[in-house]
């Protein structure tokens, strides 16, 4: 864009504010006396989507959010004039509301231009309907980490939700069996995020990775529900990718640690085949659970399931830690 050009959308952007400045909320929607003492040191966005085990309630979001913004906490999108924005875009407890959800945008301390395609996205959800997020824009703000950090915390909640969905319609027995087969799945979690997340990871790439573990769960206990949508690929073949995987990933991290061992920690040899181990535990574990209470769903292709997904993870790996110099055929 020519200079020109990001001159004019900055004054277009300044006048779109300067033309919602004044746009006042309802007294209905404000605070309480009450409501100031009951929210003390509350978070709206937790209140807004339900996280750190708080039930989700629109109506002490938007409380707890103008109880920020007047403690002057508005410089983070999560919190204050982000969250009113949000709330007032998707009618979420109260009427829908452009012009007040803009004129909360404009509050937002952070660049211009995320504001900008902010108030775009309002207009937008006018014609399509489709949901408005503060976060939605978040790599026009400095501090993104802070919105990926919400979002991966949303998709955990997310497949929690799924996942307890489907347990809720067992049998008590199922969900017995099913236990038994979370702590080999947790055991497996544990070995995969001490040897396959780089140490120097920031939370909400860590918490990323944890997620994709968590979906990988959950769509083999869907695929149990609906056999019809597991993998058809033969399985004598997905193994011998998997072991040619395993075999070139060592090969590559030996070759880094005889570089600079320090970087790669915590990923070696050693952290990698106790990882292979407990993901073969865990294989075994969902082979138990199937046969007891699936057994109408064919092992091979259960365990081609588990084993596409395996792949993927070790194939993360080598971009995670950086490793193609290391690779053998580099």
């Amino acid at each position: 864009m020519s200079l020109y050009a990001m001159l004019a959308t900055a004054a277009e952007t300044i006048e779109a504010c300067r033309s919602v400045a004044s746009v006042s909320p309802p007294a209905a929607d404000m605070p309480t006396v009450n409501d100031r003492n009951r929210l003390r040191n509350c978070a709206s966005i937790d209140l807004y989507y339900g996280l750190a085990n708080k039930q989700a309630d629109a109506r002490d979001a938007r409380l707890c959010a103008y109880i920020e913004l007047a403690q002057g906490e508005q410089s983070l999108p999560t919190q204050g004039a982000g969250m009113l924005m949000t709330i007032y875009a998707n009618g979420s407890g109260v009427p829908r509301n452009a012009q007040l959800a803009k004129h909360f945008a404009c509050l937002i301390e952070w660049q211009r231009d995320g504001i900008e395609r902010l108030l775009l996205n309002i207009d937008e959800h006018a014609h399509t309907g489709k949901p408005v997020g503060v976060c939605d824009v978040a790599p026009f703000w400095p501090a993104d980490d802070i919105c990926s950090g919400y979002e991966e915390a949303i998709e955990t909640q997310r497949i929690a939700g799924e996942q307890h969905a489907i347990a809720s319609r067992w049998s008590a027995s199922r969900r017995d069996a099913f236990a038994l087969l979370a702590k080999a799945a947790d055991v497996y979690a544990h070995r995969r995020e001490s040897a396959e997340i780089f140490k120097n990871d920031r939370p909400a790439r860590m918490d990323s990775i944890r997620n994709q573990f968590r979906r990988e769960l959950l769509d083999a206990i869907k695929a149990l529900d609906a056999p019809a949508g597991l993998p058809t690929r033969d399985l004598a073949a997905l193994d011998r990718d998997l072991n040619a995987a395993y075999r070139t990933l060592t090969k590559a991290v030996e070759r880094a640690h005889a570089e600079n061992s320090d970087v790669y920690d915590p990923l070696t040899p050693a952290s990698l085949r106790a990882a292979e181990l407990a993901w073969l535990r865990y294989v075994d574990s969902w082979q138990r659970f199937r046969a007891a209470e699936y057994p109408q769903t064919s092992p091979e292709r259960l365990r081609a399931l588990l084993t596409e997904q395996r792949l993927a993870a070790l194939r993360a790996v080598r971009e995670e830690f950086h490793l193609d110099s290391y690779w053998p055929d580099a």
